[in-house]
């Protein structure tokens, strides 16, 4: 076998090709579950995925134990890749939830979360792939 050829062994290296974050659009009572993180933008709830956890458990364990919220998940949402400034290459896998009830905290770990309407977040300061996410959040909804 050449040296250029891909070798099966390569393919399960122990080092992830990419950093993952996973996140969250969170539908409660039709608008949107963000928090001011310390970048100084909103953001959507989630974090960095730890080895050997589901995507889709980690982020309802964190929602539920971080903000105490009961959700249904409307599955994968989004998914899409960046290089963060100095860093590695984020993988950034975003689901989709809507609350079983209105109550969560609006305070964890020194960050304030807010609800925020479909229009509302137009106007705040954040990525604009944030935003995207959101508006599809939001319109598969529509239709559930």
């Amino acid at each position: 076998m050449s040296e250029d050829k891909l070798r099966i062994s390569d393919c399960f290296s122990s080092q992830p090709l990419h950093r993952v974050i996973v996140n969250a659009v969170v539908l409660v009572d039709e608008r949107v579950l963000l928090y001011f993180n310390n970048k100084g933008y909103w953001d959507l709830p989630g974090g960095e995925l730890q080895k050997r956890t589901q995507p889709s458990f980690f982020i309802a364990r964190e929602l539920f134990v971080d903000l105490n919220l009961n959700l249904t998940s409307l599955g994968l949402l989004d998914c899409w890749s960046h290089r963060m400034r100095y860093s590695e290459d984020t993988l950034v896998l975003t689901y989709l939830f809507k609350s079983c009830s209105g109550e969560y905290k609006k305070i964890k770990s020194g960050f304030s979360y807010e609800l925020f309407s479909e229009k509302e977040v137009e106007g705040l300061v954040m990525p604009e792939g944030i935003k995207l996410s959101i508006r599809k959040g939001v319109s598969q909804c529509a239709f559930n």
